[in-house]
């Protein structure tokens, strides 16, 4: 098949700002007595919050309340009154920050509400702003205990026991600037120190203030009375766990072919990758973060990531004459030679350390991290300080970040056979969400399929043991989205094993028990045995990098949002997939698969009867943007033919905000009418807080999934079966990108941004041809 480049989609001149006429909701009616009631639950707020007893130094404490809202937020209102919105909860419940308890402004406001009703006005002044306000508290020590403490049996302040050791992590709400929240988290520091405890980290970022330390239970019990503390919690650990390689070997191993200069970079944050025969060549770097963690990897997952990352599944080289690496490699080392995090660094620390050498030093584009917090799963509805720290280095570096979506053994103990009859429900189970840090959006969170049914030959008479999948089905220990505010997560998913249930053993058996349950790949202890069998989404996190590496390599100037809408416009969900799931609805099946399998060959190139024209932008808050389709007559007869349209952007994020991406955007494909047309639609029916506006029906291509299924995605892909002849609507479509402000709209950020369209005739008819025509006409 001959490969071609993709070609350029052209922007019609100027983009137009949307006319804002947005409408909110009216508050609810509030008898008299409301202000009344307002008044006291401050007072008592006030109260409360002063009968905490943080440290003795931090004198004139400021107020935090926590506010339920009707309708509304009133986000503004809040803060032209001085107090500072922290965070934003689903149910409307405000975190407000106020550096006096005195809220002389807001009683002033309460007094005005409360005065006669001005003389042509129906209601009482500011009604729009205090009806809405419903329940008003402060937020107590038990409320600033984290997911982990929790999971733990912590529940109360005073379960921090004197004389007790505890490492802990203190989150600082994002209150102030980074050089305010800096000042804090020193001042709380002095006060650790003082009682005998020790500094592990303080990691200062963008929106993040984490400060680890050793200390006992009566210097930890005040900190939780601090107001600008936003969570205590113990530090996180990962899921990876490494079993024995089981004996096994494999004949006639082809040479590695020497590694081009110039292929992509890839780096594995993990455990190290040693000097694997395979990898000997491949290896441009080996660093830790931090130093003293040093460089091998003792634990061994870390050169079995590194061997998928470069080579995929190395089953599909043994029958070739050499093995053809896809990508260098650079070893980044977080993890401990036990497998566990390093207790002396906060995870953002080491990720903004790692990711941000990685990048300068080595011009590194794709980082792997196939590491997982399992007892933080969907925190709070909102994604933790780990993701927040990934998407803003996504964000500031133009880099793409692949996460692994999590595993979890689906049954044990006496529902162990569950995990074959019960498959595959249990993948949309609360316990099989998600965990830290899959939920972040700029990353690209990989879930795994099955690459068999994992049985061998000498299975083939045994009825002990089971296969719950075959090949191209989700994998039984997947976890499953959505992420926060209902996101699209997983992104994609690849291979990365099975299960099998061994009912002799009584276990769901996986790689390396059983080879063919897992994918193969480079073994850290090669003296003993070189190559070595793994299961888990920890394996499919590298396959995808893997193919990103060879979309990356031709279009090396590419920006993330291109490679990732690339990789989103070539991917397909498995026909074994969608049977399998055919029972669920399509936005738990989305849950599962997400945008599904990618091929690279696909996402790189065009080919003769299917062409990608694709244009990297950016957009203002509420603007949009118009792109020409040209549909050439050969895309116009009968006979089955697609057009896939595919958007990625990288918005900036906010960990505290129920509206955890500040902004957004979305896409149309319209036929059969003109640009000026579609041009004046969309300027003058488009709104801030309104729906987006539709045109007729017949004019709409009507993509599936439809705006609801994909609008609030940083990753969107949809698409359109045509059968029967189009040409009524003309030889050219126009696509509509769209930026709707959200919270950073007062940042006044221009949101980056990478559209796809692609092509596809069942027929081999010469599509790229005549668009090549077309695009040289142009110009």
């Amino acid at each position: 098949m001959p490969e071609h480049q993709h070609l350029p989609l052209v922007r019609l001149p100027e983009n137009f700002a949307r006319r804002k006429h947005g409408r909110v909701q009216s508050p609810p009616a509030r008898g008299g007595g409301h202000s009344g009631r307002i008044r006291q639950e401050v007072d008592a707020a006030v109260q409360n919050q002063r009968a905490q007893q943080p440290p003795p130094r931090f004198v004139n404490p400021p107020l935090i309340l926590r506010v339920a809202m009707s309708g509304a937020t009133m986000e503004g209102d809040w803060e032209g009154l001085g107090l500072t919105v922290l965070s934003t909860d689903e149910d409307n419940t405000l975190v407000l920050f106020s550096s006096t308890d005195d809220l002389q402004d807001f009683r002033t406001r309460l007094d005005e509400y409360e005065g006669p009703i001005p003389e042509n006005q129906r209601n009482r002044r500011y009604a729009g702003f205090i009806d809405r306000i419903g329940e008003i508290g402060t937020i107590a020590g038990r409320d600033r205990l984290g997911v982990r403490a929790r999971e733990d049996g912590f529940s109360e302040v005073d379960d921090f026991q004197d004389g007790d050791d505890y490492v802990v992590d203190i989150e600082l709400w994002e209150f102030g600037s980074q050089a305010a929240r800096r000042t804090l988290g020193e001042e709380i520091i002095d006060w650790v120190e003082d009682q005998g405890g020790e500094l592990y980290d303080h990691y200062c970022g963008p929106s993040i203030s984490i400060i680890r330390v050793r200390a006992q239970g009566q210097t930890i019990r005040p900190i939780l009375a601090i107001p600008q503390v936003a969570f205590v919690d113990f530090p996180p650990q990962p899921d990876i766990v490494m079993d024995a390689p089981e004996a096994f070997a494999v004949d006639d191993i082809p040479p590695v072919a020497a590694p081009d200069e110039n292929l992509p970079v890839v780096a594995i944050l993990d455990s190290g990758v040693n000097d694997n025969p395979l990898l000997t060549n491949v290896i441009l770097a080996r660093e830790a973060f931090p130093p003293e963690l040093l460089e091998a990897d003792v634990f061994g997952h870390g050169t079995a990531v590194a061997g998928v990352a470069c080579y995929g599944d190395l089953r599909n080289h043994l029958g070739q004459q050499e093995i053809v690496p896809a990508a260098r490699i650079v070893s980044a080392k977080i993890v401990t030679d036990q497998g566990e995090f390093f207790m002396r660094r906060t995870l953002p620390t080491q990720m903004r350390a790692a990711i941000e050498r990685v990048r300068e030093a080595y011009g590194c584009r794709i980082f792997v991290i196939s590491l997982g917090d399992p007892k933080a799963r969907y925190e709070r509805g909102r994604v933790g300080p780990w993701a927040t720290t990934l998407d803003e280095l996504a964000r500031e570096l133009d880099v793409l970040i692949f996460v692994s979506a999590g595993n979890r053994n689906p049954r044990g103990g006496n529902a162990l056979e569950q995990g074959v009859t019960q498959y595959p429900a249990y993948l949309l189970e609360n316990a099989n969400r998600i965990c830290e840090p899959a939920g972040a959006v700029n990353a690209v969170t990989v879930g795994s399929l099955a690459n068999s049914n994992g049985l061998g030959p000498e299975h083939e008479f045994n009825v002990h043991m089971q296969s719950i999948t075959e090949p191209d089905e989700p994998s039984p220990f997947s976890r499953a989205g959505p992420g926060a505010g209902g996101i699209k997560k997983p992104d994609f998913v690849d291979y990365g094993g099975t299960l099998v249930f061994d009912a002799a053993a009584r276990r769901l058996q996986n790689a390396p028990y059983l080879a063919n349950a897992g994918i193969l790949t480079t073994n850290a202890d090669f003296q003993r045995q070189l190559l070595v069998s793994k299961t888990g989404t920890s394996f499919s996190a590298p396959h995808l990098a893997h193919k990103a590496a060879q979309v990356l390599r031709h279009h090396e100037n590419g920006s993330a949002n291109l490679i990732r809408a690339f990789m989103a416009s070539s991917a397909r969900i498995p026909v074994a997939s969608e049977r399998r799931l055919g029972a669920m609805i399509e936005a738990e099946r989305d849950q599962i698969h997400g945008n599904g399998i990618v091929n690279p060959a696909t996402a790189a190139f065009s080919d003769d009867h299917r062409v990608v024209l694709y244009a990297e932008d950016a957009l203002g808050m509420d603007q949009f943007a118009l792109y020409q389709v040209p549909i050439p007559a050969e895309f116009q007869g009968n006979g089955p033919r697609w057009i896939h349209v595919s958007l990625a952007f990288d918005p900036p994020v906010r960990r505290t905000r129920a509206e955890y991406v500040g902004t957004r955007m979305n896409f149309r494909l319209i036929r059969g009418r003109n640009a000026d047309d579609v041009f004046e639609h969309f300027r003058s029916h488009a709104g801030e807080d309104t729906e987006a506006p539709e045109m007729e029906g017949r004019y709409n291509c009507g993509l599936t999934p439809g705006p609801k299924r994909r609008d609030r995605n940083t990753l969107q892909t949809a698409s359109k079966k045509f059968t029967q002849d189009t040409g009524q609507f003309g030889n050219d479509y126009y696509l509509v990108v769209r930026c709707v402000g959200g919270w950073a709209s007062e940042q006044e950020v221009r949101q980056r941004y990478a559209i796809v369209v692609e092509l596809e005739h069942e027929a081999q008819v010469e599509l790229y041809a005549r668009l090549q025509q077309r695009a040289r006409v142009r110009v």
